[in-house]
């Protein structure tokens, strides 16, 4: 598995936009795994008071009093050391509350692509998608087959999209036929050179997924993945009449699940003595791939890996979904953060904008000060 090549995305859909401020840059300090020894993701959390793993207590507290004064803020969880140290929840979740946590589907998809892989069942990011398309999906441009699956993992297809809005992801959902819709769309960019948030991509690499391992998104997910992270209480959002699940947005998890997931990716794809992703998949996917794509409020300036956006000042990754939904991971400091919030009802661009930077100022302003 080679490293990718680096490229620069010049077009970001509204969605992002909505939150990118356009002075930002970008740096290449590298990103990777932590070396703190892995612990065992599939076993009850450990927990841990602050001062035991070097927290603040109490910059931890406002932290947590923080997230209870945010309407719809549902859950605040920090690991530190492979330890629990705070998990609080509010506005009625619990421990045991599923959270719909949207794009942070995407990353658990990229997770799947490279166990897919290290299975034999796709190729490389180099494999065309044009060879997982035949039917009423069959390739409908020349265009089609320079696509890859690594081109969709970093949101670089080159297909028109446009995410926010009534003629983006609300229609795509509406469709009948959802992979249909998106190869029907035409190309803009040469594939591999422009960066474009696309949920219809990821929902294809959902489905080719399942064409190249001989079963359901759900059903490999719990073998390869879930089932040795131990993790057990999970749905999926159905999609269409062909017997698919959202890949793009449709996946809910328990916090302390999240926190699993994003622990994974800290341990560099190890769980105790057990390998459950290839390290050189965690690395790439963690390394800028996309590149110069402004700064998002409160976190700075950001760029893309496969599925994971890349805090470029503080040399930590994240999974973000729609509304605030984070899984924030911090190699240097050997940290992970997650919130979820109660997306539903909330406007589509202010509302999602204020609740997502709700949510990151929580981790860079409350949670990133209490370390010591």
């Amino acid at each position: 598995m080679t490293r990718p090549e680096r490229r620069h995305g010049r077009n970001v859909h509204p969605a992002v936009w909505a939150l990118l401020l356009l002075a930002g840059g970008c740096t290449d300090a590298p990103l990777g795994p932590t070396t703190t020894t892995p612990v065992e993701l599939s076993a009850p959390w450990e927990t841990a008071a602050a001062v035991e793993v070097g927290l603040d207590p109490f910059a931890l507290q406002l932290a947590g009093a923080r997230a209870a004064s945010v309407d719809r803020m549902r859950s605040l969880l920090v690991v530190r050391h492979g330890r629990l140290v705070y998990e609080g929840y509010f506005n009625g979740a619990d421990r045991e509350t599923l959270a719909d946590v949207r794009s942070v589907t995407k990353s658990v998809v990229g997770a799947l692509v490279g166990l897919a892989i290290d299975a034999g069942h796709i190729e490389s990011t180099e494999q065309s998608i044009a060879d997982f398309l035949s039917g009423p999906h069959a390739p409908l441009r020349p265009e089609h087959a320079e696509v890859t699956v690594g081109h969709l993992l970093s949101m670089a297809s080159g297909i028109q999209w446009t995410e926010s809005g009534s003629v983006g992801y609300l229609d795509w959902i509406a469709a009948p036929d959802h992979v249909a819709y998106l190869l029907e769309r035409t190309f803009v960019a040469t594939p591999g050179e422009t960066f474009a948030y696309n949920s219809a991509a990821i929902h294809l690499l959902g489905v080719i997924v399942e064409e190249a391992a001989g079963r359901t998104l759900p059903a490999f997910a719990d073998e390869v993945l879930f089932g040795p992270l131990g993790i057990v209480d999970r749905t999926w959002e159905p999609i269409g009449s062909g017997g698919h699940v959202n890949g793009g947005a449709g996946l809910d998890l328990r916090p302390r699940d999240l926190a699993r997931f994003g622990q994974l990716y800290l341990q560099g794809g190890e769980s105790g003595r057990r390998r459950i992703l290839p390290e050189e998949w965690v690395r790439n996917s963690m390394g800028p791939i996309m590149g110069a794509l402004g700064s998002v409020t409160a976190i700075g300036p950001v760029s893309y890996g496969y599925l994971w956006w890349i805090d470029e000042s503080r040399g930590a990754v994240f999974a973000w979904g729609y509304g605030g939904q984070l899984v924030y991971v911090h190699p240097g400091l050997d940290l992970v953060v997650v919130t979820t919030t109660e997306w539903r009802g909330v406007s589509q661009d202010e509302g999602n904008a204020w609740l997502t930077e709700q949510s990151m100022r929580l981790v860079v302003e409350g949670v990133l000060p209490a370390v010591r």
